[in-house]
């Protein structure tokens, strides 16, 4: 996978990865080299996440 711009485990029990991956910056080939460029993937890890601690005022 090419340009991954983020990930973070979601899902009801956090059993989930989600990843986004950037076309930002391709070229029309490296566009068509890396199909998947721009896309959001969700992965089943056999692991999970833990939620974020989140502040509040």
């Amino acid at each position: 996978m090419h340009n991954v711009t983020s990930f973070s485990f979601g899902g009801k029990i956090f059993d989930t990865l989600y990843v986004t991956a950037s076309s930002l910056g391709l070229n029309e080939e490296e566009k068509k080299v890396f199909s998947f460029a721009g896309s959001l993937f969700d992965v089943n890890t056999g692991v999970k996440g833990v939620a974020g601690n989140y502040i509040t005022k």
